[in-house]
């Protein structure tokens, strides 16, 4: 069984903005275990995975999971600091 979703990109334009010119569609994979669990996994990213009671909220947590790598990714193809300008604080 296959679904997919929005993978937004990280950045601080408003949400509407950003879906329209960087969302990437994710194909998510679900599987029912003997034990009654749900298995959703992101085959295009090795390791994204993740268990739940129900199919909703195995699609939660690996979609939460996917976005969490897609992070963890940019910021280390980054130089690791923030992609704003840091301004002083007001006095």
């Amino acid at each position: 069984m296959k679904n997919s979703f929005q993978l937004l990109a990280l950045s601080l334009q408003p949400a509407a903005s950003v879906r329209d010119k960087n969302a990437a569609k994710t194909e998510i994979e679900f599987d029912r275990e003997i034990d009654g669990r749900w298995i959703a996994e992101v085959e295009s990213t090795p390791g994204v995975l993740a268990y739940g009671a129900t199919q909703i909220e195995a699609r939660i947590k690996v979609e939460q999971l996917a976005r969490i790598v897609a992070a963890e990714r940019a910021l280390k193809e980054s130089d690791g600091g923030p992609p704003w300008k840091p301004t002083k604080p007001r006095s």
